[in-house]
């Protein structure tokens, strides 16, 4: 079966979801009715928290990426980001939680309006999903069969070469790699 744009963005896991979620996209079940979806809405936390812009920014913020936070004024109380669904009828709803029978379904699609480019990159965002989607998986796969390796590994140079092997898995995930 060959990969068409469409086809990449379609029968995906909940983490392959949530992680176009998490970069900006809507999400959706395919078993879901039409135009119900679900996006993640971004955390706000106070401007001052963060170093000037100009410096290197934090990776983490309680633990979540900081691409899901706006930068906000002086003294605005932390809002940590949220999961919210876009019910048929427009109407949002904030604060969406994941069933059991959505978390282990494999039949979640990135939703694209009609008319618009499958994807294109967000402000701030470090994964641009494109094409090269298939790419990306096929990564987390070796990056997950090189986990259970390293948890595996007794001597050092075991050690040593998985280590050299998620290097090059690190290499793999940037976002020009990606493209390639």
């Amino acid at each position: 079966m060959q990969n068409t744009p469409q086809s990449l963005y379609r029968n995906l896991n909940f983490g392959q979801a949530l992680d176009a979620a998490k970069s900006g996209h809507a999400i959706r079940r395919a078993a879901w009715p039409a135009g119900c979806t679900i996006h993640v809405r971004k955390g706000a936390i106070d401007g001052d928290i963060l170093p000037p812009a100009t410096e290197p920014q934090p990776v983490l913020i309680h633990g979540m990426r900081a691409s899901l936070f706006e930068r906000w004024h002086k003294g605005i109380v932390t809002r940590i980001p949220n999961i919210s669904m876009r019910m048929e009828d427009g109407i949002n709803c904030d604060g969406w939680g994941v069933s059991h029978r959505d978390l282990l379904s494999e039949d979640w699609e990135v939703s694209v309006p009609e008319g618009e480019p499958a994807f294109t990159a967000t402000q701030g965002e470090s994964v641009v999903f494109t094409a090269s989607v298939e790419k990306l998986l096929a990564v987390r796969v070796q990056a997950l069969e090189l986990s259970h390796q390293i948890e595996r590994c007794g001597s050092s140079p075991e050690l040593t070469e998985a280590s050299k092997r998620a290097a090059a898995l690190r290499q793999d995930l940037q976002p020009e790699n990606l493209m390639a």
